[in-house]
Protein backbone atom coordinates (compact mmCIF):
# COMPACT_ATOMS: atom_id res chain seq x y z
CA UNK A 1 0.00 0.00 0.00
CA UNK A 2 1.32 3.40 -0.78
CA UNK A 3 1.14 6.60 1.21
CA UNK A 4 -1.41 9.30 0.69
CA UNK A 5 1.40 12.08 0.33
CA UNK A 6 2.50 10.17 -3.04
CA UNK A 7 -1.10 9.59 -4.62
CA UNK A 8 -0.84 13.22 -6.33
CA UNK A 9 2.64 12.83 -7.45
CA UNK A 10 1.78 9.32 -9.38
CA UNK A 11 -1.72 10.95 -11.08
CA UNK A 12 0.36 12.15 -14.06
CA UNK A 13 2.44 9.21 -14.71
CA UNK A 14 -0.83 7.29 -14.23
CA UNK A 15 -2.99 9.37 -16.79
CA UNK A 16 0.29 8.65 -19.20
CA UNK A 17 0.26 4.72 -18.55
CA UNK A 18 -3.62 4.94 -19.29
CA UNK A 19 -3.85 7.06 -22.50
CA UNK A 20 -0.57 4.89 -23.90
CA UNK A 21 -2.58 1.66 -23.05
CA UNK A 22 -5.14 3.20 -25.41
CA UNK A 23 -3.03 4.05 -28.01
CA UNK A 24 -2.12 0.77 -28.24
CA UNK A 25 -5.52 -1.11 -28.13
CA UNK A 26 -6.28 1.12 -31.33
CA UNK A 27 -3.59 1.06 -33.53
CA UNK A 28 -4.33 3.73 -36.57
CA UNK A 29 -5.01 2.04 -39.84
CA UNK A 30 -2.70 2.65 -43.27
CA UNK A 31 -4.29 4.50 -46.08
CA UNK A 32 -2.64 1.86 -48.44
CA UNK A 33 -0.34 -1.17 -48.66
CA UNK A 34 2.08 0.69 -50.52
CA UNK A 35 2.73 3.87 -48.06
CA UNK A 36 4.28 3.43 -44.61
CA UNK A 37 1.88 3.69 -41.69
CA UNK A 38 0.97 7.08 -40.36
CA UNK A 39 2.84 7.90 -37.12
CA UNK A 40 0.05 8.86 -34.84
CA UNK A 41 -0.17 11.77 -33.28
CA UNK A 42 2.21 12.67 -30.24
CA UNK A 43 0.69 14.15 -27.17
CA UNK A 44 2.56 15.39 -24.19
CA UNK A 45 1.21 12.97 -21.74
CA UNK A 46 3.11 10.24 -23.88
CA UNK A 47 6.31 11.62 -22.67
CA UNK A 48 7.92 10.77 -20.24
CA UNK A 49 9.10 13.37 -17.50
CA UNK A 50 12.66 12.43 -17.36
CA UNK A 51 13.10 12.86 -21.20
CA UNK A 52 10.84 16.17 -21.18
CA UNK A 53 13.55 17.22 -18.81
CA UNK A 54 16.69 17.00 -20.95
CA UNK A 55 18.46 19.11 -23.24
CA UNK A 56 16.97 19.00 -26.71
CA UNK A 57 20.54 20.10 -28.26
CA UNK A 58 22.43 17.93 -30.38
CA UNK A 59 24.99 15.90 -28.47
CA UNK A 60 28.56 15.52 -30.13
CA UNK A 61 29.96 12.30 -30.65
CA UNK A 62 31.98 9.63 -27.91
CA UNK A 63 36.12 10.14 -29.62
CA UNK A 64 37.33 7.44 -27.47
CA UNK A 65 36.93 3.84 -26.72
CA UNK A 66 36.65 5.32 -22.82
CA UNK A 67 33.46 7.01 -24.08
CA UNK A 68 31.94 4.05 -25.81
CA UNK A 69 32.44 2.07 -22.34
CA UNK A 70 30.55 4.68 -20.72
CA UNK A 71 27.79 4.28 -23.03
CA UNK A 72 27.77 0.59 -22.81
CA UNK A 73 27.56 1.21 -19.20
CA UNK A 74 25.50 4.00 -18.08
CA UNK A 75 24.88 2.24 -14.21
CA UNK A 76 27.66 1.62 -12.00
CA UNK A 77 28.66 -2.61 -12.19
CA UNK A 78 27.76 -4.35 -8.86
CA UNK A 79 27.44 -7.73 -7.55
CA UNK A 80 24.26 -9.93 -9.16
CA UNK A 81 23.28 -10.39 -5.59
CA UNK A 82 24.15 -7.00 -3.94
CA UNK A 83 21.63 -4.85 -2.49
CA UNK A 84 22.42 -1.84 -4.61
CA UNK A 85 22.26 -3.65 -7.79
CA UNK A 86 18.90 -5.26 -6.61
CA UNK A 87 17.50 -1.50 -5.60
CA UNK A 88 18.30 -0.31 -8.67
CA UNK A 89 16.51 -2.89 -10.83
CA UNK A 90 13.61 -2.22 -8.65
CA UNK A 91 13.89 1.54 -9.31
CA UNK A 92 14.23 0.72 -13.41
CA UNK A 93 11.66 -1.02 -13.86
CA UNK A 94 8.93 0.43 -11.35
CA UNK A 95 6.22 2.67 -12.77
CA UNK A 96 5.85 4.38 -10.41
CA UNK A 97 9.04 6.37 -8.96
CA UNK A 98 10.58 7.60 -12.74
CA UNK A 99 11.57 10.79 -10.73
CA UNK A 100 13.38 9.01 -7.66
CA UNK A 101 14.77 7.08 -10.62
CA UNK A 102 16.28 9.87 -12.84
CA UNK A 103 17.31 12.10 -9.48
CA UNK A 104 19.57 9.23 -8.60
CA UNK A 105 21.36 8.65 -11.79
CA UNK A 106 21.78 12.57 -11.89
CA UNK A 107 23.64 12.10 -8.67
CA UNK A 108 25.58 9.04 -9.17
CA UNK A 109 26.55 10.45 -12.71
CA UNK A 110 26.65 14.45 -12.91
CA UNK A 111 28.69 14.61 -16.06
CA UNK A 112 25.34 13.36 -17.96
CA UNK A 113 22.93 16.54 -17.32
CA UNK A 114 25.90 18.70 -17.68
CA UNK A 115 25.84 20.36 -21.19
CA UNK A 116 29.17 20.71 -21.63
CA UNK A 117 30.11 16.76 -21.41
CA UNK A 118 31.86 14.56 -23.12
CA UNK A 119 29.40 12.07 -23.69
CA UNK A 120 25.88 12.11 -22.44
CA UNK A 121 23.86 9.42 -22.33
CA UNK A 122 21.62 8.26 -25.29
CA UNK A 123 18.42 9.61 -25.34
CA UNK A 124 15.17 7.66 -24.49
CA UNK A 125 13.16 5.90 -26.66
CA UNK A 126 10.15 8.06 -27.94
CA UNK A 127 7.45 5.00 -27.46
CA UNK A 128 6.92 6.23 -23.80
CA UNK A 129 5.68 4.60 -20.97
CA UNK A 130 3.64 1.08 -21.42
CA UNK A 131 2.41 -1.76 -19.43
CA UNK A 132 3.86 -4.12 -21.25
CA UNK A 133 7.12 -2.79 -21.40
CA UNK A 134 7.10 -2.45 -17.44
CA UNK A 135 5.34 -6.18 -17.09
CA UNK A 136 8.21 -7.72 -19.62
CA UNK A 137 11.11 -5.67 -17.17
CA UNK A 138 9.18 -7.04 -14.17
CA UNK A 139 9.53 -10.31 -14.89
CA UNK A 140 13.21 -10.54 -15.97
CA UNK A 141 14.26 -8.68 -12.51
CA UNK A 142 16.58 -11.79 -11.51
CA UNK A 143 16.52 -13.08 -8.14
CA UNK A 144 18.91 -13.46 -5.40
CA UNK A 145 20.23 -16.87 -6.23
CA UNK A 146 20.30 -16.07 -10.42
CA UNK A 147 23.15 -14.30 -12.00
CA UNK A 148 21.89 -10.26 -13.50
CA UNK A 149 22.90 -10.57 -17.29
CA UNK A 150 25.23 -8.43 -18.34
CA UNK A 151 24.01 -7.20 -21.99
CA UNK A 152 21.54 -3.98 -22.13
CA UNK A 153 17.88 -3.92 -23.63
CA UNK A 154 17.42 -3.64 -27.03
CA UNK A 155 16.81 0.27 -26.62
CA UNK A 156 19.95 1.02 -25.57
CA UNK A 157 22.04 -1.46 -27.80
CA UNK A 158 20.30 0.92 -30.80
CA UNK A 159 20.82 4.01 -29.40
CA UNK A 160 24.38 4.02 -29.69
CA UNK A 161 25.30 6.49 -32.99
CA UNK A 162 26.67 4.72 -35.91
CA UNK A 163 29.10 7.10 -36.40
CA UNK A 164 31.44 6.67 -33.46
CA UNK A 165 35.21 6.16 -33.84
CA UNK A 166 35.13 2.36 -32.89
CA UNK A 167 32.88 1.15 -35.41
CA UNK A 168 34.39 3.49 -38.67
CA UNK A 169 36.34 1.68 -40.88
CA UNK A 170 39.05 4.60 -40.78
CA UNK A 171 40.58 4.58 -37.26
CA UNK A 172 40.40 0.24 -37.38
CA UNK A 173 44.28 0.40 -38.98
CA UNK A 174 45.57 3.56 -36.78
CA UNK A 175 44.22 1.27 -33.71
CA UNK A 176 45.90 -1.70 -34.67
CA UNK A 177 49.24 0.39 -35.08
CA UNK A 178 48.96 1.18 -31.71
CA UNK A 179 48.54 -2.27 -30.32
CA UNK A 180 51.01 -3.50 -32.50
CA UNK A 181 53.13 -0.40 -31.33
CA UNK A 182 52.66 -1.49 -27.49
CA UNK A 183 53.18 -5.37 -28.02
CA UNK A 184 56.48 -4.37 -29.88
CA UNK A 185 57.26 -2.73 -27.41
CA UNK A 186 56.14 -5.11 -24.03
CA UNK A 187 58.81 -7.89 -26.57
CA UNK A 188 61.55 -5.24 -26.53
CA UNK A 189 61.36 -4.64 -22.44
CA UNK A 190 61.18 -8.41 -21.84
CA UNK A 191 64.42 -9.07 -24.24
CA UNK A 192 66.22 -6.24 -22.32
CA UNK A 193 65.14 -8.22 -19.23
CA UNK A 194 66.04 -11.94 -20.67
CA UNK A 195 69.73 -10.06 -22.06
CA UNK A 196 70.57 -8.45 -18.02
CA UNK A 197 69.54 -12.02 -16.54
CA UNK A 198 71.94 -14.14 -19.07
CA UNK A 199 74.66 -11.60 -18.34
CA UNK A 200 74.65 -12.08 -14.10
CA UNK A 201 74.16 -15.97 -15.58
CA UNK A 202 77.48 -16.21 -16.10
CA UNK A 203 78.25 -14.03 -12.36
CA UNK A 204 75.67 -16.92 -10.46
CA UNK A 205 77.85 -19.81 -11.74
CA UNK A 206 81.17 -18.33 -11.08
CA UNK A 207 80.15 -17.67 -7.41
CA UNK A 208 78.26 -20.95 -7.15
CA UNK A 209 81.50 -22.84 -8.31
CA UNK A 210 83.49 -21.00 -5.84
CA UNK A 211 81.40 -21.89 -3.15
CA UNK A 212 81.48 -25.39 -3.89
CA UNK A 213 85.19 -25.38 -4.29
CA UNK A 214 85.28 -24.05 -0.86
CA UNK A 215 82.74 -26.35 1.05
CA UNK A 216 84.89 -28.84 -0.58
CA UNK A 217 88.30 -28.14 1.06
CA UNK A 218 86.80 -27.59 4.78
CA UNK A 219 83.85 -29.37 6.24
CA UNK A 220 81.02 -27.17 7.28
CA UNK A 221 78.50 -28.12 9.77
CA UNK A 222 75.00 -27.25 9.37
CA UNK A 223 73.66 -28.84 12.49
CA UNK A 224 71.00 -27.02 14.79
CA UNK A 225 74.24 -25.68 17.45
CA UNK A 226 76.34 -25.07 14.82
CA UNK A 227 75.31 -20.80 15.32
CA UNK A 228 76.16 -20.99 18.97
CA UNK A 229 79.74 -23.12 18.39
CA UNK A 230 80.81 -20.38 15.63
CA UNK A 231 79.37 -17.71 18.36
CA UNK A 232 81.22 -19.08 21.43
CA UNK A 233 84.36 -19.44 19.37
CA UNK A 234 85.76 -15.88 20.54
CA UNK A 235 89.78 -16.67 21.64
CA UNK A 236 91.33 -14.67 18.74
CA UNK A 237 89.15 -12.02 20.55
CA UNK A 238 89.90 -9.78 23.52
CA UNK A 239 88.73 -10.23 27.00
CA UNK A 240 85.69 -7.62 26.85
CA UNK A 241 84.70 -8.38 23.58
CA UNK A 242 84.35 -12.44 24.54
CA UNK A 243 81.93 -10.96 28.24
CA UNK A 244 80.19 -9.33 25.51
CA UNK A 245 79.52 -12.26 23.30
CA UNK A 246 78.35 -14.16 26.76
CA UNK A 247 76.47 -11.78 27.82
CA UNK A 248 74.90 -11.65 24.29
CA UNK A 249 74.32 -15.58 24.97
CA UNK A 250 72.59 -15.66 28.03
CA UNK A 251 70.31 -12.62 26.45
CA UNK A 252 69.49 -14.65 23.86
CA UNK A 253 68.86 -17.90 25.67
CA UNK A 254 66.48 -15.50 27.97
CA UNK A 255 64.87 -14.43 25.16
CA UNK A 256 64.33 -17.80 23.65
CA UNK A 257 62.93 -18.84 27.21
CA UNK A 258 60.67 -15.75 27.07
CA UNK A 259 59.29 -16.50 23.95
CA UNK A 260 58.55 -20.08 24.53
CA UNK A 261 56.30 -18.96 27.65
CA UNK A 262 54.65 -16.36 26.20
CA UNK A 263 53.85 -18.37 23.29
CA UNK A 264 52.81 -21.37 26.00
CA UNK A 265 50.76 -18.66 27.59
CA UNK A 266 49.13 -17.06 24.28
CA UNK A 267 47.96 -20.66 23.08
CA UNK A 268 44.61 -20.37 24.92
CA UNK A 269 44.26 -16.77 23.96
CA UNK A 270 44.29 -17.85 20.52
CA UNK A 271 42.03 -20.84 20.40
CA UNK A 272 39.71 -18.60 22.09
CA UNK A 273 40.72 -15.98 19.32
CA UNK A 274 40.00 -18.36 16.98
CA UNK A 275 37.00 -19.80 18.82
CA UNK A 276 35.74 -16.17 18.29
CA UNK A 277 36.35 -16.01 14.52
CA UNK A 278 34.11 -19.43 14.31
CA UNK A 279 31.47 -17.39 15.92
CA UNK A 280 31.61 -14.40 14.03
CA UNK A 281 31.51 -16.23 10.93
CA UNK A 282 28.42 -17.90 11.91
CA UNK A 283 27.12 -14.51 12.99
CA UNK A 284 27.83 -12.74 9.21
CA UNK A 285 25.95 -16.17 7.90
CA UNK A 286 23.19 -15.41 10.13
CA UNK A 287 23.37 -11.61 9.36
CA UNK A 288 23.74 -12.12 5.73
CA UNK A 289 20.49 -14.61 5.51
CA UNK A 290 18.39 -12.11 7.90
CA UNK A 291 19.91 -8.90 5.81
CA UNK A 292 18.91 -11.05 2.29
CA UNK A 293 15.03 -11.38 3.79
CA UNK A 294 14.86 -8.05 5.06
CA UNK A 295 15.71 -6.55 1.14
CA UNK A 296 12.94 -9.10 -0.18
CA UNK A 297 10.58 -7.78 2.40
CA UNK A 298 11.37 -4.31 1.81
CA UNK A 299 11.02 -4.96 -1.96
CA UNK A 300 7.93 -6.52 -1.51
CA UNK A 301 9.37 -9.54 -3.41
CA UNK A 302 7.54 -12.54 -2.22
CA UNK A 303 9.26 -15.20 -5.00
CA UNK A 304 12.37 -14.51 -3.89
CA UNK A 305 11.28 -14.22 -0.35
CA UNK A 306 9.87 -17.70 -0.24
CA UNK A 307 13.18 -18.75 -2.10
CA UNK A 308 15.37 -17.62 0.62
CA UNK A 309 13.17 -19.40 3.38
CA UNK A 310 13.32 -22.94 1.30
CA UNK A 311 17.12 -22.07 1.29
CA UNK A 312 17.36 -21.44 4.10
CA UNK A 313 15.26 -24.45 5.24
CA UNK A 314 17.22 -26.61 2.96
CA UNK A 315 20.26 -25.51 4.67
CA UNK A 316 18.88 -26.15 8.33
CA UNK A 317 17.77 -29.69 7.32
CA UNK A 318 21.06 -30.68 5.60
CA UNK A 319 22.53 -29.66 8.82
CA UNK A 320 20.10 -31.34 10.92
CA UNK A 321 20.54 -34.56 8.76
CA UNK A 322 24.19 -34.27 9.37
CA UNK A 323 23.96 -33.64 12.83
CA UNK A 324 21.73 -36.48 13.24
CA UNK A 325 23.93 -38.68 10.82
CA UNK A 326 26.98 -37.53 13.41
CA UNK A 327 25.30 -38.31 16.69
CA UNK A 328 23.79 -41.94 15.71
CA UNK A 329 27.82 -43.01 14.44
CA UNK A 330 28.58 -41.37 17.85
CA UNK A 331 26.16 -43.17 19.42
CA UNK A 332 27.11 -46.39 17.89
CA UNK A 333 30.99 -45.94 18.73
CA UNK A 334 29.86 -45.18 22.22
CA UNK A 335 28.05 -48.87 22.61
CA UNK A 336 31.00 -50.41 20.92
CA UNK A 337 33.13 -48.82 22.87
CA UNK A 338 31.06 -49.33 26.14
CA UNK A 339 31.03 -52.99 25.05
CA UNK A 340 34.31 -53.25 24.56
CA UNK A 341 35.48 -51.98 27.33
CA UNK A 342 32.80 -54.22 29.30
CA UNK A 343 35.13 -57.22 28.21
CA UNK A 344 37.93 -56.00 28.37
CA UNK A 345 36.92 -54.95 32.49
CA UNK A 346 35.89 -58.95 32.55
CA UNK A 347 38.86 -60.34 31.20
CA UNK A 348 40.80 -58.02 33.38
CA UNK A 349 38.93 -59.10 36.51
CA UNK A 350 39.15 -62.49 35.51
CA UNK A 351 42.80 -62.01 34.30
CA UNK A 352 43.83 -60.84 38.21
CA UNK A 353 41.89 -64.14 39.70
CA UNK A 354 44.02 -66.09 37.68
CA UNK A 355 47.03 -64.02 38.63
CA UNK A 356 46.25 -64.36 42.47
CA UNK A 357 45.83 -68.04 42.21
CA UNK A 358 49.05 -68.65 40.77
CA UNK A 359 50.95 -66.56 43.03
CA UNK A 360 49.08 -68.22 45.78
CA UNK A 361 50.29 -71.87 43.97
CA UNK A 362 54.05 -70.36 43.40
CA UNK A 363 53.94 -69.04 46.84
CA UNK A 364 53.24 -72.77 48.22
CA UNK A 365 55.46 -73.81 46.12
CA UNK A 366 58.22 -71.87 47.32
CA UNK A 367 57.69 -72.72 50.67
CA UNK A 368 57.39 -76.20 49.95
CA UNK A 369 61.15 -76.03 48.22
CA UNK A 370 62.44 -73.45 51.06
CA UNK A 371 61.57 -76.72 53.45
CA UNK A 372 63.36 -78.91 51.45
CA UNK A 373 66.34 -76.71 51.17
CA UNK A 374 66.65 -76.79 55.05
CA UNK A 375 66.23 -80.20 54.83
CA UNK A 376 68.73 -80.85 52.95
CA UNK A 377 71.23 -78.42 54.55
CA UNK A 378 70.80 -80.06 57.57
CA UNK A 379 71.59 -83.53 55.96
CA UNK A 380 74.66 -81.92 53.87
CA UNK A 381 75.56 -81.02 57.30
CA UNK A 382 75.63 -84.16 58.82
CA UNK A 383 77.32 -85.40 56.43
CA UNK A 384 80.04 -83.09 56.35
CA UNK A 385 80.64 -83.76 60.32
CA UNK A 386 80.70 -87.70 59.62
CA UNK A 387 82.92 -86.84 57.02
CA UNK A 388 85.47 -85.08 59.51
CA UNK A 389 85.05 -87.66 61.94
CA UNK A 390 85.88 -90.38 59.52
CA UNK A 391 88.97 -88.09 58.62
CA UNK A 392 90.09 -88.14 62.30
CA UNK A 393 89.78 -91.72 62.73
CA UNK A 394 91.96 -92.49 59.82
CA UNK A 395 94.24 -90.26 61.67
CA UNK A 396 94.34 -91.89 64.43
CA UNK A 397 93.90 -95.44 63.08
CA UNK A 398 97.66 -94.30 61.09
CA UNK A 399 98.65 -93.43 64.37
CA UNK A 400 97.74 -96.22 66.09
CA UNK A 401 99.16 -98.10 63.41
CA UNK A 402 102.73 -96.33 63.76
CA UNK A 403 102.74 -97.34 67.40
CA UNK A 404 102.01 -100.67 66.78
CA UNK A 405 104.72 -101.24 64.62
CA UNK A 406 106.97 -99.01 67.17
CA UNK A 407 105.69 -101.80 69.72
CA UNK A 408 105.98 -104.65 67.98
CA UNK A 409 109.96 -103.83 66.99
CA UNK A 410 110.30 -102.83 71.14
CA UNK A 411 111.64 -105.28 73.82
CA UNK A 412 109.08 -107.99 74.65
CA UNK A 413 108.42 -107.16 78.01
CA UNK A 414 107.17 -103.44 77.10
CA UNK A 415 106.10 -105.08 73.83
CA UNK A 416 103.13 -106.99 75.42
CA UNK A 417 101.49 -104.27 77.31
CA UNK A 418 101.77 -101.63 75.13
CA UNK A 419 100.56 -104.35 72.51
CA UNK A 420 97.38 -104.93 74.79
CA UNK A 421 96.97 -100.95 75.17
CA UNK A 422 97.27 -100.77 71.52
CA UNK A 423 94.76 -103.55 71.00
CA UNK A 424 92.91 -102.00 73.37
CA UNK A 425 92.85 -98.80 71.76
CA UNK A 426 92.42 -100.40 68.39
CA UNK A 427 89.53 -101.89 69.26
CA UNK A 428 87.76 -98.56 70.31
CA UNK A 429 89.11 -97.18 67.17
CA UNK A 430 87.30 -99.98 64.93
CA UNK A 431 84.05 -99.77 67.31
CA UNK A 432 84.10 -95.69 66.95
CA UNK A 433 85.19 -96.29 62.72
CA UNK A 434 82.44 -98.68 62.23
CA UNK A 435 79.70 -96.89 64.43
CA UNK A 436 81.03 -93.73 62.04
CA UNK A 437 80.18 -95.64 59.19
CA UNK A 438 76.94 -96.92 60.00
CA UNK A 439 75.93 -92.84 60.82
CA UNK A 440 77.08 -92.24 57.29
CA UNK A 441 75.23 -95.06 55.87
CA UNK A 442 72.76 -94.33 57.04
CA UNK A 443 72.66 -90.49 56.80
CA UNK A 444 73.33 -91.31 53.55
CA UNK A 445 69.92 -93.40 53.28
CA UNK A 446 68.41 -90.55 54.65
CA UNK A 447 69.57 -88.36 52.05
CA UNK A 448 68.64 -90.47 49.23
CA UNK A 449 65.06 -90.66 50.97
CA UNK A 450 65.00 -87.22 51.45
CA UNK A 451 65.69 -86.66 47.62
CA UNK A 452 63.36 -89.33 46.93
CA UNK A 453 60.60 -86.96 48.99
CA UNK A 454 61.76 -84.03 47.24
CA UNK A 455 60.94 -85.37 43.68
CA UNK A 456 57.38 -87.32 45.31
CA UNK A 457 56.47 -83.63 46.56
CA UNK A 458 57.61 -82.08 42.84
CA UNK A 459 55.50 -84.33 41.01
CA UNK A 460 52.21 -84.21 43.54
CA UNK A 461 52.71 -80.12 43.07
CA UNK A 462 52.62 -80.28 39.28
CA UNK A 463 49.45 -82.78 39.51
CA UNK A 464 47.75 -80.31 41.96
CA UNK A 465 48.14 -77.72 39.36
CA UNK A 466 46.84 -79.46 36.48
CA UNK A 467 44.10 -80.19 38.83
CA UNK A 468 43.67 -76.67 39.35
CA UNK A 469 43.53 -75.73 36.22
CA UNK A 470 41.47 -78.37 35.03
CA UNK A 471 39.07 -76.74 37.96
CA UNK A 472 39.30 -73.65 36.90
CA UNK A 473 38.71 -74.19 33.28
CA UNK A 474 35.00 -76.41 34.76
CA UNK A 475 34.41 -73.17 36.93
CA UNK A 476 34.44 -70.82 34.08
CA UNK A 477 32.29 -73.35 31.50
CA UNK A 478 29.64 -73.45 34.57
CA UNK A 479 29.87 -69.53 35.11
CA UNK A 480 29.23 -69.41 31.24
CA UNK A 481 26.76 -71.62 31.24
CA UNK A 482 25.14 -70.21 34.42
CA UNK A 483 25.20 -66.65 32.75
CA UNK A 484 23.08 -68.24 29.80
CA UNK A 485 21.01 -69.97 31.86
CA UNK A 486 20.59 -66.07 33.66
CA UNK A 487 19.78 -64.47 31.37
CA UNK A 488 17.24 -67.32 29.26
CA UNK A 489 15.43 -67.23 32.48
CA UNK A 490 15.19 -63.07 32.58
CA UNK A 491 14.29 -63.47 29.04
CA UNK A 492 11.37 -65.71 29.56
CA UNK A 493 10.14 -63.63 32.59
CA UNK A 494 10.47 -60.46 30.88
CA UNK A 495 8.08 -62.44 27.95
CA UNK A 496 5.72 -63.72 31.05
CA UNK A 497 5.66 -60.19 32.06
CA UNK A 498 4.50 -58.75 28.37
CA UNK A 499 2.47 -61.61 27.26
CA UNK A 500 0.43 -61.85 30.28
CA UNK A 501 -0.53 -64.83 31.45
CA UNK A 502 0.31 -67.31 29.17
CA UNK A 503 0.49 -71.02 29.02
CA UNK A 504 3.53 -72.48 30.81
CA UNK A 505 5.28 -75.23 28.15
CA UNK A 506 5.93 -78.69 29.61
CA UNK A 507 9.71 -80.22 30.26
Amino acid sequence: PMSPTHQPQQRPLMNAVQNEVEGQRQPFQAPSSNQPPVRPPRHISTVPEAALRRPRATSPLPQNELDMSGLHRPYPTASPTSPISIENELMRASPIQPSMLAATEDAQHPMRSSPHGTAPPPRPPREGVGLRSVMADMSQIPSRNQSVPTTLAPEEEQSVPERSPSRSPVNKPALALEEKQALMREIQARDLAISEMKKKENWWRTEVSLARKQQANKSFDDGPDADEVLLMDVDHLPEDKVKLFEQLVSVKSELRRVKASILQQAQPMSDKVSQADRMRTAALQEAAYFKSKYLALKSRRQQDLAQIEGSRCDELEKRLANALVENEANAKLLQQLQKRSQYDQHARTATEERAREAQERAEEAQQAHQRALEELQMVYARATKAEMQVRDNALKIADLTQQLSEALLAPPSTMSQEATEAQLKASQLEAANLRARNETASLKQKLAEQMDDIDRLRASLSEREDALAEAKRHVEDYEIQLNIMRDAMNQQQQNTVNGGFSSTRAY
